[in-house]
């Protein structure tokens, strides 16, 4: 059983950070946006210790809510029972081997499809559903209870294949079924043109097989059809170039917060899960903390441990700080988010700034070129 996180994300261009999970292979589900500039989702531990080595990491804030997993679910345990931890596990282990799917099945069997090769149960494209279910945790061995729900399986699966019209799972005993609804995709799809997947400018064509629709030096917006298709798939190596933008505004006006004197403690001791506190409660408006907590006695019969909570009272104030001075590290930051953006198809080029004063505060815009090969 994975150890899963469940976590919140937080910034802008949220939609960016899913693309990311999606591109990069991530096991990231129940993804909900609680509102714009938040989003929660689930995610295993180890994927997560991934995710944190990554560029994209810094451009949000992340926070651990809760976590779920074999590693919890024993440290729950043992802090309350530990002279039966030993018989628990031995109950858990047994579960976990008889919880486990065997067999996946589809609706393949009779299954009549006017896609041709583009049908969802033939060649690359079964490998890559298959493959796409594995990274969703419907696998052989997977554990029931970290099955996705039927309606996130069926989002993910709907965003990555056009011509799935819906999905669902369904496990009975060791066994779970996966219903694929195939739709028939549009002729336009079947003939298999090259189109543009974001706006650009043509700096190479090179057409393999199919009719060029642009020439070099043409600005073509997303969608539109560059090569199309002649009796057989269009093939072309073509080479866009793009740019992707940001932007962020720098106040100049900046709040600093310093510890007053002021500052009270909140002890508690805790044994068996029981929790037992003492101390002033913090009614500060502004405040930090630290905490500190030391095991008194530990072992099978007897985990006793102390938690100490300091609450030191903060004052704000507000400085001014130069746009100038503090320049070179927001264009750094806002660079890191831009070029974030960036597919794994595409060469980055150059950066260029711009930026707009308004009184104090100060917009910074970000543009990256880059050549985006199709």
């Amino acid at each position: 059983m994975k150890d899963i996180l469940n976590i919140t994300a937080t910034g802008v261009n949220l939609h960016h950070l899913i693309a990311f999970f999606e591109t990069e292979g991530y096991n990231a589900t129940n993804l909900t946006r609680k509102s714009q500039k938040e989003l929660s989702f689930c995610l295993p531990k180890k994927e997560y210790k991934r995710l944190k080595k990554e560029q994209i990491f810094a451009l949000y804030k992340f926070k651990v809510q809760s976590a779920r997993g074999i590693t919890q679910v024993a440290r729950t345990i043992f802090a309350r029972s530990g002279l039966f931890i030993g018989c628990i596990l031995v109950l858990l282990t047994t579960i976990n081997i008889t919880n486990r799917v065997q067999v996946i099945s589809f609706n393949s069997a009779g299954h009549t499809c006017q896609n041709g090769d583009h049908c969802i149960f033939r060649g690359e494209n079964f490998e890559r559903l298959q493959e796409v279910l594995k990274l969703n945790g419907v696998e052989v061995h997977s554990r029931k209870d970290s099955l996705p729900k039927s309606r996130d399986l069926e989002r993910v699966l709907m965003r990555e294949f056009k011509q799935i019209s819906g999905a669902s799972l369904q496990v009975v005993g060791v066994k779970a079924n996966v219903v694929i609804n195939e739709s028939k995709l549009p002729a336009s799809f079947l003939t298999d043109d090259i189109v543009a997947p974001m706006n650009g400018i043509v700096v190479s064509i090179e057409t393999i097989s199919g009719k060029a629709k642009v020439k070099l030096g043409d600005v073509v917006c997303a969608g539109q059809t560059l090569v199309e298709a002649q009796n057989v798939q269009a093939r072309a190596n073509i080479t866009l170039r793009t740019f992707f933008h940001e932007a962020t505004i720098y106040s100049e006006n900046q709040l600093t917060y310093t510890r007053t004197n002021k500052k009270i403690t909140k002890h508690e001791l805790s044994v068996f899960g029981m929790n037992f506190s003492k101390g002033a409660t913090c009614n500060y408006s502004l405040y930090e903390t630290e905490v500190s907590i030391k095991y008194v006695f530990y072992n099978f019969f007897l985990p006793l441990k102390t938690k100490s909570t300091t609450f030191y009272e903060l004052e704000a104030t507000e400085v001014f700080v130069d746009f100038e001075s503090a320049k070179p590290q927001v264009e750094k930051e806002l660079e890191e988010k831009t070029r974030a953006l960036l597919p794994h198809n595409a060469e980055y080029k150059a950066t260029t700034f711009a930026t707009f004063r308004e009184g104090a505060r100060v917009r910074v815009d970000c543009y990256v070129e880059a050549y985006l090969k199709i």
